[in-house]
């Protein structure tokens, strides 16, 4: 029987009717436009057509999504699920974040309603991407952090003693399961086997759990459900993550024959670079790129020098980042992030020179500057790059985040009131060439830009 649908294309939604749906393949005509009454052969649900991954969406409006290049994801309401108070409550917080490559691998095993494993070094954002997705769509998660205490009940649940008796509690994993949230474990590897052998039914594709100590229950997986499993290293056998389990050949198997393992590989500069802009707008570019540089350096040496600090993260980056703001020292901002743990000399003492070589004794304040030198007082300056593009803070947020870092609200009304008495525009010269103008110029950014950004 046909069906009224919206399908999603590059463009936006196109309406459809439902021809034929099969498991592998949909036929849809198109109703309206240029192509009125064409018919088309899709992949079936959950299969992505190349770059595109035309969904279909029921009723007589277009949907509300969450797009990502070529992929949509329904936004959720909180209000349709059993308890919509402490769904509410499990939706992450949406923070300001670049979605890089990988994410297209994890909307596709979302949409194909595959369970996850994410894999790879400390700090290259693999629950962090979870859990920005779903604050995007406004998805509950709940999440279970494999510390060596995580029981059996846990997970699964317990029976209860209140005043009217013994009563049951559901424990992550079976809530998850039936109310559709998310469900993220992570540090997978340092789980026990015999705790994790309790997901092996549920990793399988028609996810089950049996409560024997309720009664036997079994719990059939809401549609909504997925687990996100999240390990530094899946072979036990990597000196830098002691304490690491080599997981299960049967567990990994779950993953890779139902679902999708994935490595997410440490970012490129220029993807560092990128992040680091989007959590620390106030940043110049030239000290983020210099700091993405150094950090590159870190990890991977060079011919004649082993790496210094192999697991240098992006998040000790961001943070070291964020210290050289506040302290205007980089040694003291390095001493109070990554190199206060640092007890070998022969990496220590290297690291110290490194930092100092590389970022000067003094970082200067947003006001003077955002970089080591000050700018000679007659040398002509080209216009600053453009800023690096990021997903969440687009340049106008940004924009006025830097202006309301750099000046106070009169100057930005002495900005605005002397552009306009020019006649509203000025030429990158004649606002370079205006001392007025040149004694806004701070954190790095040229006078034109702050002007530019301001009016």
């Amino acid at each position: 029987m046909s069906k009224t649908a919206w399908m999603t294309t590059m463009d936006g939604f196109q309406q459809v009717v439902v021809e034929s749906e099969l498991a592998r393949a949909r036929t849809v005509k198109i109703v309206g436009g240029e192509r009125d009454g064409q018919t088309l052969v899709l992949p079936g649900a959950g299969m992505p057509n190349g770059k595109l991954h035309p969904a279909l969406y029921e009723g007589d409006q277009p949907p509300a999504v969450w797009r990502y290049k070529g992929r949509s994801l329904p936004l959720i309401k909180t209000n349709d699920f059993a308890d919509p108070v402490q769904a509410k409550s499990l939706v992450p917080l949406e923070e300001s974040y670049t979605f890089l490559p990988h994410t297209m691998n994890v909307i596709d095993a979302i949409l194909a309603g595959d369970h996850v494993l994410l894999f790879g070094g400390t700090g290259v954002g693999k629950t962090s991407l979870v859990l920005q997705i779903a604050a995007r769509i406004g998805q509950p998660v709940l999440r279970v952090n494999f510390n060596g205490q995580v029981s059996i009940s846990d997970l699964v649940g317990c029976v209860g003693l209140t005043k009217e008796g013994t009563v049951w509690n559901d424990g992550a994993l079976t809530r998850a399961m039936r109310h559709g949230y998310w469900l993220v474990l992570d540090e997978i590897d340092f789980g026990s086997p015999d705790i994790l052998s309790i997901l092996y039914p549920v990793l399988e594709g028609s996810p089950k759990l049996c409560l024997k100590e309720h009664d036997g229950e079994v719990i059939h997986a809401h549609r909504g459900f997925r687990v996100f499993a999240t390990g530094n290293s899946i072979g036990g056998d990597d000196s830098q993550y002691c304490g690491t389990q080599r997981l299960n050949a049967a567990l990994l198997n779950r993953f890779t024959g139902h679902g999708q393992a994935i490595k997410i590989e440490a970012m490129q500069p220029k993807q560092e670079r990128a992040v680091l802009l989007s959590r620390l707008p106030i940043l110049s570019n030239t000290l983020a790129k210099r700091a993405c540089e150094f950090a590159s350096r870190l990890r991977a040496g060079d011919a004649q020098n082993p790496p210094l600090l192999p697991t240098f993260s992006t998040r000790e980056l961001i943070n070291f980042c964020a210290k050289m703001l506040l302290y205007r020292d980089p040694l003291k901002a390095a001493d109070a992030t990554f190199l206060a743990v640092i007890q070998d000399l022969n990496v220590r003492q290297p690291l110290e020179a490194a930092i100092s070589l590389v970022f000067g004794k003094r970082v200067r304040p947003a006001r003077t500057g955002g970089g080591n030198h000050a700018p000679k007082a007659n040398a002509s300056r080209a216009p600053a790059d453009k800023p690096a593009k990021v997903s969440v803070v687009g340049r106008g947020e940004i924009a006025g985040r830097v202006a309301s870092e750099v000046i106070d609200p009169i100057e930005v009304a002495e900005i605005k009131a002397a552009y306009k008495g020019n006649g509203g525009s000025m030429s990158y010269k004649q606002i370079e060439d205006n001392p007025r103008f040149r004694l806004r110029a701070a954190n790095g950014n040229t006078a034109y830009r702050i002007v530019k950004r301001t009016v």
